[in-house]
C-alpha cells in the first residue's frame, strides 16, 4: 500500500491497477503487438517489486545466518591452512555447504509465491488464481474455492518434491533412489 501512494499516487508514471491499460486494451493498441508487451510490462513492474521484495529480506537473513554457521566449521578452516584464495574458500567451500538450509526454503516459497499472489492480486486487481480464489470465498463459491485449495496443496508437494531432487545436487551425499 505504502508502493501505491508513493509510487502510483506521487510518481503516477507507473500504473497502479489491472493488467492492461483500459481503453488501450479495448480500442487497439497503436504500436501493435509491442506496445501491447510495454503496456503489460509496465502494468507488472509494481506486483513485481511488491511480490520480490517481500520475502527478499527473509531469505537474505537465512543465507546469512546459513554462511555465519558454516564459516566456523573445521573443513573452512583447514581450506584457509592449505593456502586456498579466500573467494575460493567462500564459494566453493563454504557457500556450497550453506546452500543445503537454503534448499528446503526454497521449496517451501512456491506455495507461498501463490498464497503472497493472493493478497497481491487482490491489491493490485490483477486477474489470477489469487484473485479467483477471493472472489469465490466472496461469493461462497465452495467448490472452486476447494479447488483453488487443492491447487495449492499440489503446488506444496511439488515444492518438496523439488526441494528433494535439489538436496541430491546441493549435497552429494545425498542419493536419489530411483
Amino acid at each position: 500500500m505504502v508502493l501505491i501512494y508513493f509510487v502510483g499516487m506521487k510518481v503516477s508514471w507507473i500504473p497502479i491497477s489491472g493488467m492492461r491499460d483500459s481503453m488501450l486494451a479495448n480500442f487497439g493498441y497503436p504500436g501493435g503487438i509491442v506496445q501491447e508487451i510495454g503496456d503489460i510490462m509496465a502494468h507488472m513492474l509494481l506486483p513485481t517489486i511488491v511480490l520480490t521484495f517481500s520475502d527478499f529480506a527473509t531469505f537474505s537473513r537465512y543465507v546469512r545466518n546459513s554462511m555465519v554457521e558454516v564459516i566456523n566449521q573445521d573443513y573452512v578452516r583447514t581450506a584457509r591452512a592449505k593456502g586456498l584464495k579466500e573467494k575460493k574458500v567462500i564459494y566453493k567451500h563454504a557457500f556450497k555447504n550453506a546452500q543445503i538450509p537454503l534448499v528446503t526454503l526454497l521449496g517451501m516459497y512456491i506455495p507461498t509465491l501463490f498464497s503472497g499472489a493472493t493478497i497481491l492480486e487482490s491489491v493490485f486487481v490483477w486477474p489470477g488464481i489469487g484473485k479467483i480464489l477471493i472472489d469465490s470465498i466472496n461469493q461462497r463459491d465452495t467448490s472452486l474455492t476447494t479447488a483453488c485449495l487443492v491447487f495449492s496443496a499440489i503446488l506444496m508437494i511439488l515444492g518438496n518434491l523439488l526441494s528433494d531432487i535439489c538436496y541430491s545436487v546441493v549435497d552429494p551425499r545425498v542419493k536419489v533412489d530411483g
